[in-house]
C-alpha cells in the first residue's frame, strides 16, 4: 500500500507521491486534450512529449492557477514533523490525492466498484493547465519528439480507425 500523508487541509484529506514517468520532469506543460476512443492528456516536455491515457468514461477536469493554490495546500499542510515546502511539491509532478473537494463533488456512485483505498484521483502539475483525474491505471506514453501537433494528429487518426472498426463490427 502506499504511504499516505495527512494533509492539515480537511478531515480525511492524505495525499502521496505517484511514481511515474513524469514524476521529476520540469518544466512541464499541458499541451492539448484529445478524446475520441479514450481520453488522452498532451503534455510537454524540453525533449519529449507525454500522452497520458485514460478510459473514456473517467471523471476528469483541467484546474487552471485558482483551484490549483487549493491543492498546494492540500499538499503542503501535511500532519509531518516537517511539512514539505512549495517548492517540494512543485518539483514533484505526480500525485495521488484523496478526500479533496472534488472527489466528494463526485460522489460515491462514481466509486461504486473502487475498494476504498482506492478512492483517490491523480493529479499531474504543470506550468499551465493541470489534470486531474479518476480511474484504475492510467497509461503513459513517451514520445522522443518535440512536435506536439503531429502527435495529436496521428493518435487521432489511429483512434477514429479504431472506433470505425469498433462500429462496423457491430453492425453500425
Amino acid at each position: 500500500m502506499i504511504n499516505r500523508i495527512r494533509s492539515k487541509f480537511g478531515k480525511n484529506v492524505f495525499f502521496a507521491p505517484w511514481d511515474c514517468p513524469l514524476s521529476g520532469i520540469e518544466p512541464l506543460f499541458f499541451i492539448g486534450l484529445l478524446e475520441v476512443q479514450d481520453i488522452r492528456f498532451f503534455l510537454g516536455a524540453k525533449d519529449a512529449i507525454y500522452v497520458v491515457t485514460i478510459p473514456r468514461r473517467s471523471v476528469f477536469r483541467l484546474i487552471d492557477e485558482t483551484h490549483l493554490g487549493t491543492l498546494m495546500n492540500v499538499l503542503t499542510e501535511a500532519e509531518t514533523e516537517q511539512p514539505l515546502g512549495k517548492n517540494e511539491v512543485w518539483n514533484r509532478k505526480t500525485w495521488k490525492v484523496w478526500g479533496t473537494p472534488f472527489l466528494k463533488e463526485l460522489g460515491s456512485l462514481v466509486f461504486i466498484d473502487y475498494p476504498k483505498k482506492d478512492q483517490f484521483q491523480y493529479l499531474i502539475l504543470t506550468e499551465d493547465e493541470s489534470p486531474e483525474f479518476v480511474c484504475y491505471s492510467p497509461k503513459i506514453d513517451v514520445y522522443q519528439s518535440r512536435n506536439g501537433n503531429e502527435i495529436m494528429e496521428r493518435l487521432f487518426e489511429e483512434d477514429m480507425r479504431t472506433r470505425k472498426q469498433k462500429e462496423l463490427g457491430c453492425g453500425i
